[in-house]
C-alpha cells in the first residue's frame, strides 16, 4: 500500500542533508510537490554551502540517477481554485509561498500528510489543515515510520535523528524533542 505525501522544501532538504531521501522509495511513499517547491530547491542548489549541496543531491536523485536509485517526485501544478486557496494561505503570518502551495496541493490531491519542518508555518495553518484533513508531520516522522516499517533499526534511527537535528540546528527545538518522543513511542509499539 502506498502513502501519498506532499513535501515542502524544508522537509526535502532535511532528508537530503542526511542522505536518507531514499527512505521514501523504500516505504512506498508517493511524493508530490508544488512547482514553487521545485523552484525553491533549484534556487537553493545555486549556493555553495551545505544546504546548496543537499539541494544538488536532491536534484541528482530525482533527475539523473539510474532507475534503481531514482526517487520519483511528482511535480504538480495547482488548479485554479487551489492556487487561489494557496494565495490566501500565504497571507497567514509566518507562511511563505512554498508552504502555502504545499498545503493547498495536499488538499487538491487528497494527500493525508504534509511533510514540513517549519514550526511557525505549521502553527499558522494548524486549524486549516485539521479542517481539510491533512496531517502536518516533520521530516523526522519519515525516519520514525521507517523504523516502524523495519527499514531502519532503533539505534540507526536515533543516530539519524541526532544527525538531522545537528545539521538543521534543532538540538534544542521542539522538532528534535518531538522526534525523540515519536521514536520512543514507536519502540513501545514494536515491543
Amino acid at each position: 500500500m502506498s502513502i501519498k505525501q506532499v513535501y515542502d522544501t524544508t522537509a526535502l532538504l532535511s532528508l537530503s542533508l542526511i542522505g536518507k531521501f531514499d527512505l521514501v522509495r523504500k516505504q512506498g511513499i508517493i511524493v508530490s510537490v508544488p512547482i514553487s517547491v521545485v523552484e525553491e530547491v533549484v534556487e537553493i542548489a545555486k549556493y555553495k554551502d551545505e544546504l546548496g549541496e543537499a539541494a544538488k543531491g536532491l536534484l541528482r536523485i530525482t533527475e539523473g540517477a539510474g532507475a534503481a536509485e531514482r526517487v520519483e517526485i511528482e511535480q504538480v501544478e495547482l488548479k485554479k481554485e487551489y492556487k487561489s486557496l494557496a494565495e490566501r494561505i500565504a497571507r497567514f503570518p509566518r507562511v511563505d509561498r512554498g508552504e502555502a502551495e504545499a498545503l493547498a496541493l495536499a488538499y487538491q490531491i487528497k494527500a493525508k500528510e504534509l511533510v514540513i519542518d517549519d514550526v511557525p508555518a505549521i502553527g499558522s495553518f494548524a486549524g486549516l489543515s485539521k479542517i481539510i484533513d491533512v496531517e502536518t508531520v516533520p521530516s523526522s516522522y519519515v525516519l520514525v515510520r521507517a523504523y516502524l516499517n523495519d527499514a531502519l533499526d532503533y539505534d540507526e534511527t536515533k543516530m539519524l535523528l541526532k544527525e538531522l537535528s545537528a545539521k538543521r540546528g534543532w538540538e534544542q527545538s521542539v522538532l528534535y524533542e518531538t522526534a525523540i518522543v515519536m521514536l520512543e513511542e514507536a519502540k513501545k509499539v514494536k515491543c
